[in-house]
């Protein structure tokens, strides 16, 4: 008789810099955060470990705060985030890992997600690749804010979804929005808290606050195209350079939160930031 071990299931909480992938899901032929860790487990554990993300992001698009989960019935007693980290050197950081019910799902178990949005429109060699650069004319904050404040009273995001038709539904619950603007740096900070996030949602509503903010598309126009189910075509999201999954909130499982370290960014710092209100 042989007897059955049920394989232990282990989250891991880590961040990457997105520049260099083409996202976090695997694809054949283009280097993928998913792909990356996949094959450093491999090495690692001497066996194929499939690993499940808790969502998707773009080609470009980071991660402060990311978290994943495997299982494994035979996990050797190292220090796997740190043999990880020599294996995958650079762009990805393994931070801890944590043993949890098999039950727990990286995706299907969040109770929501945080993504935060750096924009700047002050030229600046040190932030290319980690916010996204505005070309035009000044911004109307308050409009900008008028449609945040807007969308945050939504519960169907159709009309900011790249792919609607992959979904059974498009409804999410907005938790918070809170927009931040650094007057003297010239940037701004969008952060949004969601149970779940559409494809492209995020940097979709990107663009549609800075079209407002620039006067290109009146808040009118844009209040009437979610009142009336007319949608642009096509879908014009921004820049995915300046986004960030920021934080992933589970029940039972609380990670340490780490800020973004980045010395011209400050993510997570209140210095120099207002909230517009």
């Amino acid at each position: 008789m042989v007897d059955h071990f049920e394989a232990l299931r282990y989250f891991i909480h880590l961040a990457y810099n997105g520049q260099n992938f083409h996202g976090w899901q695997r694809q054949d032929n283009v280097p993928s955060i998913q792909g990356r860790l996949e094959d450093a487990l491999a090495l690692l554990l001497r066996k194929k470990v499939p690993i499940v993300g808790c969502g998707r992001t773009d080609k470009g698009v980071h991660a402060s705060h990311y978290v994943a989960h495997f299982d494994c019935d035979d996990l050797p007693q190292i220090d796997v985030c740190r043999k990880l980290n020599g294996i995958i050197k650079k762009d990805i950081i393994c931070y801890s890992l944590t043993k949890v019910e098999g039950k727990m799902h990286a995706q299907r178990s969040a109770l929501s997600r945080t993504y935060d949005y750096l924009v700047h429109w002050n030229k600046s060699p040190f932030l290319n690749g980690f916010s996204s650069m505005y070309h035009g004319p000044p911004l109307d904050l308050s409009m900008m804010l008028a449609f945040a404040k807007y969308i945050s009273m939504q519960n169907d995001f159709k009309h900011l979804c790249k792919q609607p038709e992959i979904y059974e539904n498009t409804g999410c619950r907005i938790d918070a929005i809170n927009l931040w603007v650094n007057e003297e740096e010239g940037r701004m900070r969008l952060q949004v808290q969601a149970n779940r996030f559409l494809r492209s949602m995020m940097r979709i509503l990107m663009n549609q606050l800075i079209q407002v903010g620039n006067g290109q598309r009146t808040l009118d126009q844009l209040i009437e195209s979610f009142e009336t189910g007319k949608r642009e075509h096509p879908l014009q999201a921004f820049y995915p350079d300046g986004l960030y999954l920021s934080h992933v909130e589970y029940p039972q499982v609380n990670f340490e939160k780490r800020p973004l370290q980045h010395p011209f960014l400050n993510m997570d710092s209140e210095d120099g930031w207002d909230l517009m209100r």
